[in-house]
């Protein structure tokens, strides 16, 4: 009886001491110089007086140039961009490496083609927060919010370890979008796999006047050593004038 006594006090002593272990504090710390490989796919459904259905696929070049304190400047250049465009009875695509074939394809292309190699700028702190983007003019009057970017590449990190189910609240304002203000965030520290450590999020999409416009969830998973986003795979769900958005964003990093 005594010795199933220790032996039970032993088990418990080191449930304990691995309970500790799992605890972590995240870090973004990429390797200055080393570019990574970005895919980025956005699956856009609209439903409204007229029925829209995009799909956006960007393969991306993201480098960190240099860190100053605990801040990472990391260039990011758009290499190739593939649209398949769906509107009522029309379809419409854009491949940035192929001539265009019709007049329709030819006015994305003009659209578009500005942002292909072109440098986005961002400022990450090592807890993930993105402090500022810097895109180029042909970005902006494309109509692309730098949060487009940055949300779907970084995690926000808690400022104190965390351990599996624990949770923290984070913002990301939307500076070039007209109709949202922020996103309000919960983020769960869901497990570590042999893929990456896994963090669920979800959260409210607010317009300028604070009101509610929809919601976000999803998911990413960051690479064990840098913390640097692995994938991330995020919903946005909303209603803006009348129509219904949902939109699904997809990023995986090599």
């Amino acid at each position: 009886m005594r010795k199933t006594a220790i032996i039970y006090l032993i088990l418990l002593l080191l449930s304990h001491i691995s309970l500790a272990q799992e605890a972590i504090e995240f870090h973004f710390d990429p390797q200055i110089g080393e570019t990574l490989h970005v895919n980025m796919f956005m699956d856009t459904d609209t439903e409204g007086a007229q029925n829209m259905i995009m799909e956006t696929n960007m393969s991306m070049e993201i480098t960190p140039i240099k860190k100053e304190g605990e801040v990472f400047t990391v260039e990011s250049l758009v290499k190739n961009m593939k649209i398949n465009m769906q509107m009522g009875m029309q379809n419409i695509s854009y491949d940035s490496g192929k001539e265009a074939e019709d007049e329709a394809s030819q006015m994305l292309a003009d659209q578009f083609s500005k942002i292909i190699d072109k440098k986005i700028v961002s400022l990450i702190t090592e807890r993930g927060e993105t402090k500022d983007v810097q895109l180029p003019e042909s970005l902006k009057v494309q109509g692309f919010d730098s949060q487009t970017f940055s949300n779907n590449i970084t995690a926000a990190y808690p400022a104190h370890p965390v351990k599996p189910g624990d949770s923290w609240e984070s913002t990301a304002e939307f500076l070039e979008n007209p109709a949202l203000s922020e996103t309000k965030l919960t983020s769960t520290y869901r497990q570590e796999t042999d893929e990456g450590y896994i963090i669920d999020v979800e959260g409210e999409l607010l317009g300028s006047s604070g009101d509610s416009l929809g919601t976000v969830e999803g998911y990413y998973i960051l690479d064990k050593k840098s913390h640097f986003t692995k994938e991330s795979v995020l919903t946005n769900t909303m209603e803006i004038q009348g129509m219904e958005v949902r939109n699904k964003i997809t990023v995986t990093v090599e």
